[in-house]
């Protein structure tokens, strides 16, 4: 018999700036995704949901998220960031090769103070 495994589902949505759609448009899609992600775990406490956890790729869609979204929102996504409901990746964007340490090195370092700041103490 075969050994059982246990499968982990990372919920998240994957940013590709300007490869599918324009940046104006990829932006309205991340607010949106964070949106619908906390609107399951306010509304969904239901069984069916339980142990959701949504996972964002990378520091430049929750920048966005909070410079557009209404504080009931962010009010929110602070809360499950908090509680381990939402992840925030320390990434600032999928950056290529072609980026050289110094830009890289101020990107993870704005991106790992963006999540410090939503994490009370």
């Amino acid at each position: 018999m075969p050994k059982k495994m246990k499968i982990y589902v990372v919920h998240h949505s994957h940013t590709d700036i300007g490869y599918t759609e324009r940046q104006e448009k990829i932006e309205r899609y991340h607010l949106d995704f964070i949106k619908q992600a906390i609107d399951m775990i306010h509304q969904g406490r239901a069984p069916e949901w339980e142990g959701f956890r949504w996972t964002c790729e990378n520091t430049w869609q929750v920048e966005y998220f909070m410079n557009s979204a209404n504080q009931v929102y962010i009010n929110n996504f602070k809360k499950y960031v908090q509680s381990g409901e939402i992840d925030v990746s320390g990434n600032y964007l999928n950056m290529t090769e072609l980026v050289d340490q110094a830009v890289l090195n101020q990107k993870l370092e704005e991106g790992l103070e963006r999540t410090e700041s939503l994490v009370v103490r």
